[in-house]
């Protein structure tokens, strides 16, 4: 698993982390620690659609990705309160912020797990993602 997140935080680190600065406030410091943190429980969450195959993989992105953009529900993940609970307390920021991290990066994520697909990588990450759930 941690593979695969270094993998992802390697992708997307520079720009996560001056989005994490920039839009939440956050120190460099934390926005640093956030990151892997957050890719972590987003992947987690991608995990059970992983198993489906790509197409269940994409559809859930696509669906986490229209919620956050206020196509339904208030928040991008299936468990956000959870994931935004347990980000926050291994980051001791506020959950509204816990929230806010998650949100700004899933579309990162997804523009890594995209790349990764068409560079040939993407059965690579199916196949860890569907592995660790």
């Amino acid at each position: 698993m941690q593979d695969l997140i270094g993998t992802i935080v390697e992708m997307i680190g520079g720009d996560a982390v001056s989005q994490l600065t920039s839009q939440l406030g956050l120190d460099r410091s934390t926005a640093e620690k956030a990151v892997p943190s957050a890719v972590e429980v987003i992947t987690s969450q991608l995990g059970g659609a992983a198993q489906g195959g790509l197409g269940d993989l994409l559809e859930g992105g696509m669906e986490m990705l229209g919620n956050l953009m206020g196509g339904g529900n208030a928040h991008a993940l299936p468990d956000h309160a959870g994931a935004a609970q347990s980000l926050s307390q291994a980051l001791g920021v506020d959950t509204g912020k816990a929230s806010g991290i998650l949100e700004a990066l899933l579309p990162l994520v997804m523009k890594a797990l995209q790349s990764a697909g068409e560079g040939g990588g993407l059965g690579s990450l199916l196949g860890t993602l569907g592995k660790m759930f």
